[in-house]
């Protein structure tokens, strides 16, 4: 049976190049198998979905984000309660465009993805505040072209910063460079190295010996220096107390989170943030 497919022109009123909509999924409903002609992105504000999508499920929580292109058929259904989203629905030109002007860069991230699932990433907390703060900006723009550009530039470069690969990972296999990534996520971190051979689907002996072929590290290191990485992340951009901060990126001893991380900065991680986090509006130095 064929999929149905949504047209954005029956969404979109004259002038405008966008849909915006805030909506509620309520717990157990799902929404009909459909796939486009246009493209979209989602992300949970709060809640908990299954997306079902061109064959294969996975688990969603707040957070979450999915950049969806015009092909992918998927639908979803909250779990464990009413779950909040906010979706875009935009032109195929407007990512032909970006793509043409920036798709060097953006390699086959977001909605240039090649692989049978649309790309779906966990956002940090403070990533969320500021996705969700140019979605207020947006939904009062008057539904411009110019609007929308800024935006999905702003999430790109969002995707680009937090995508530093090892040297050498997009040398090896796929999943490879794949499951690097995933270490930016804190619930694969908060499992370690488990969290990073579950993603890849493979043997750790495997993940091991590849990891050391084609990174030259084996994957605890890549481990240890994720969890470091997102922690002084963390401690510029949020105000949660250390501690909280030690528990997302997965260290349940302070004591060892204190020294791994005074060993990879050089220095504490309060004096860490005493030194790099400023005052936007003051320009003197934050807690």
């Amino acid at each position: 049976m064929a999929v149905p497919r949504l047209h954005l022109s029956d969404y979109l009123s004259a002038g405008e190049t966008f849909h915006f909509a805030r909506s509620t999924c309520v717990s157990g409903s799902r929404s009909p198998l459909h796939a486009h002609d246009f493209y979209e992105m989602f992300w949970i504000n709060t809640g908990r979905l299954a997306h079902y999508a061109n064959g294969r499920t996975a688990t969603l929580g707040a957070g979450a984000v999915c950049f969806i292109r015009p092909d992918d058929a998927h639908a979803l259904q909250a779990k464990g309660g009413d779950a909040r989203i906010t979706n875009i629905a935009f032109r195929r030109e407007t990512i032909d465009h970006i793509g043409n002007r920036y798709g060097p860069a953006l390699g086959a991230r977001a909605f240039w993805a090649s692989g049978v699932l649309p790309v779906q990433r966990q956002l940090y907390v403070a990533q969320t505040r500021a996705l969700n703060i140019w979605a207020h900006r947006l939904d009062a723009s008057g539904r411009g072209q110019l609007a929308l550009d800024a935006f999905l530039l702003a999430v790109l470069g969002l995707l680009l910063r937090d995508d530093p690969l090892p040297l050498g990972a997009e040398t090896g296999p796929a999943w490879l460079a794949e499951s690097c990534r995933a270490l930016s996520r804190p619930d694969v971190l908060r499992i370690g190295v488990k969290g990073f051979v579950a993603v890849s689907g493979l043997n750790p002996s495997h993940v091991a010996r590849v990891c050391s072929r084609h990174i030259g590290k084996p994957p605890s290191a890549l481990v240890a220096e994720a969890r470091m990485t997102l922690a002084a992340r963390l401690l510029v951009s949020t105000d949660d107390p250390i501690v909280e901060i030690a528990l997302e990126v997965g260290h349940n001893n302070l004591s060892h989170f204190y020294a791994q991380f005074k060993a990879h900065h050089g220095i504490a991680p309060r004096a860490y943030r005493l030194q790099n986090r400023y005052d936007i509006v003051s320009l003197k130095s934050g807690r």
